[in-house]
């Protein structure tokens, strides 16, 4: 019988020759075999192996003749499913025989199936375990380890009965091996010695984590004295309040660290250069404020007395007159940039007076009404740090005199621990801060990248800006006290 899309085939051997039976055999899928091997044309156990051969998956029910237990054992061998007596064989139980044939053939077909497809898992598992860059590692016990054990009866438990069960090459050799097979089998105490005690913290960590560690960084010095830091991950596998195996990763990190340590050294460049640029600024500022009062403004001042004693006299009083208002006029304007340039205040008065200065020459400039607040307690601050905070200060005023359409704005200047904090808030339109500061390279946002930038100069300095569109803003300055 056969198991064809459009019909059921089936073939007696009426008629037919053995020959014949496997030519049909081989044109297609049948159910099952049924050969009489007491027919006699039939060669016994020859035309079972010729019909193996034909149709080697399909099952065969044997009817005999013959009832010797060799015979039979040898046929069973052979790989029959079942074998029927001719003296007793009977429709019910041939179709029981042959129903039980197809099913337990089919079974076996998904068996094998599922076998094969467990195998080729299992081999692509182990070839990307063979092939990872990284070290995979499988830690096995040779005694459950009951977790609520104290911390210290667990450390000496992994230590003594944890053993490297499977590992790749590539861990053989963060390890200091060739190979893993150089490795397996090791116990773990001898694997990770517990005479390092980084080793024993690592697995505190593993224990108090709740069997799981990620992200640990070990660092070593190899054969040839470098030193090498290696990225562990680590986690437990527990079965009934029981850790049974521990499973982990290691990466060689060694090229990303000393990457990592020249960007934080280039930006430690950086900053020390922003520094130092800022008090150039500062004394720059200084200077030229210095030099404008020394200079301009006092001849400012000399050619102004000269003009009130002329024009007394003078039949021209009124040209001189108004000569004398634009030299006034200059005077002013020079003040002003003096002023701008180094305020007097922030020198003579502290940050706070500096700040309230700054928001009446705002309020003139801009309109914009700055109301100050300062909490009244001492904030000692090197003049670098003042000069830093007022024109930092200025550059986030401007801002929301210019952007923010806010008629006001608060500044408050507060102490929190051993740090400063100076915030800007105003109640205006708001922007995204990230987008802002990622649109530097086309010009925007530049006094904000500047004011982010130089104030990392100081250990744990930070600008922190909270805003977002139609919820205003709120900027603050993060620094160090001065000890």
């Amino acid at each position: 019988m056969g198991n064809g899309a459009d019909e059921r085939r089936t073939w007696t051997r009426a008629g037919h020759d053995e020959l014949y039976a496997r030519e049909r055999l081989a044109e297609g899928e049948f159910d099952a075999v049924l050969p009489d091997l007491g027919l006699q044309d039939s060669s016994g156990l020859e035309t079972l192996e010729a019909g193996r051969k034909s149709a080697p998956r399909v099952p065969i029910v044997v009817m005999t003749n013959s009832s010797d237990d060799e015979w039979m054992t040898e046929a069973a061998r052979q790989g029959i499913q079942d074998y029927l007596v001719n003296a007793h064989l009977s429709a019910p139980l041939l179709a029981h025989s042959l129903h039980y044939a197809v099913e337990r053939h089919q079974l076996l077909v998904e068996l094998e199936q599922k076998t094969d497809a467990l195998r080729s898992s299992e081999d692509r598992y182990r070839s990307f375990v063979a092939q990872s860059s990284e070290g995979i590692w499988r830690l096995e016990l040779e005694q459950p380890l009951p977790t609520e054990l104290p911390e210290d009866e667990l450390i000496e438990h992994l230590y003594r009965y944890g053993y490297v069960a499977e590992c790749n090459d590539s861990l053989a050799r963060m390890c200091g091996h060739t190979q893993a097979d150089s490795i397996i089998g090791m116990r773990l105490g001898d694997f990770i010695p517990p005479t390092d005690r980084r080793n024993t913290e690592l697995l505190c960590a593993f224990i108090r984590n709740g069997y799981r560690s990620d992200d640990v960084i070990w660092d070593r010095v190899d054969e040839q004295g470098e030193r090498e830091y290696i990225l562990n991950h680590m986690v437990g596998i527990l079965e009934d309040g029981m850790l049974v195996r521990v499973w982990g990763t290691q990466r060689d990190i060694t090229a990303l660290k000393a990457a990592e340590d020249a960007l934080l050294d280039h930006q430690a460049r950086l900053r020390s250069l922003a520094a130092e640029l800022s008090r150039t600024e500062e004394r720059e500022r200084r200077r030229v404020a210095v030099e404008l009062h020394d200079t301009i403004a006092q001849t400012l001042a000399t050619v102004r007395v000269r003009l009130a004693l002329v024009a007394e006299s003078s039949p021209r009083a009124e040209v001189l007159s108004h000569l004398k208002d634009l030299v006034d006029a200059a005077i002013q304007q020079t003040r002003a940039i003096i002023v701008q340039l180094s305020p007097p205040s922030l020198c003579d008065l502290g940050l706070t007076h500096a700040v309230e200065w700054l928001a009446e020459q705002l309020h003139r400039e801009y309109g914009l009404t700055v109301v100050c607040q300062d909490d009244g307690q001492e904030k000692p601050l090197g003049e670098d740090l003042k000069a830093f905070l007022f024109h930092a200060t200025r550059e986030l005023l401007v801002n929301t005199a210019k952007h923010s359409q806010a008629e006001s704005a608060h500044v408050s200047l507060c102490r929190d621990g051993d740090s400063v904090r100076v915030t800007v808030a105003d109640a205006g339109r708001g922007f995204d801060p990230r987008k802002a500061l990622a649109r530097v390279s086309q010009g925007e946002a530049f006094g904000l990248f500047s004011i982010r930038e130089r104030v990392g100069q100081w250990p744990g300095g930070r600008l922190e800006i909270q805003s977002a569109p139609g919820e205003g803003t709120h900027a603050s300055l993060i620094v160090p006290l001065t000890p």
